[in-house]
């Protein structure tokens, strides 16, 4: 009868150490370095302007419709459309741990150069 206890304690035991490693390991795992969000977010904005997506909605200065369309599971973001006379429109934020994402284009039709901006951030 000892040994049936000593077997349920140990398996009372892995499990409590596996679902510690298990919840404290995948705070550690989903953490992204800044150094390779901003790639990221590039890598976002030139998939959508391959699609056809991004330039008619930049140049309409409609940041609110790319915004909806990025993708950073596990980060807010926010989208900024400046020309280069330096105005801006757009949300975007300030603080630490902010990464950004510049992509320029020459415009949709005609040319209108824009940088398009996204912030990231947890």
């Amino acid at each position: 009868m000892k040994g049936f206890w000593r077997i349920v304690e140990s398996v009372m035991a892995v499990i409590i150490v596996m679902g510690f490693l298990l919840s404290a390991g995948s705070v550690y795992i989903s953490k992204t370095d800044p150094q390779e969000l901003v790639p990221a977010g590039y890598e976002r904005l030139k998939d959508l302007d391959a699609r056809g997506l991004l330039r008619p909605l930049a140049t309409n200065g409609d940041y609110d419709g790319i915004n909806v369309l990025v993708e950073m599971p596990g980060y807010s973001h926010a989208v900024q459309l400046c020309d280069f006379d330096g105005a801006c429109t757009g949300n975007y934020t300030e603080g630490s741990n902010v990464a950004v994402s510049a992509y320029i284009i020459a415009g949709h039709g005609s040319y209108s150069p824009q940088e398009i901006r996204l912030y990231m951030w947890r």
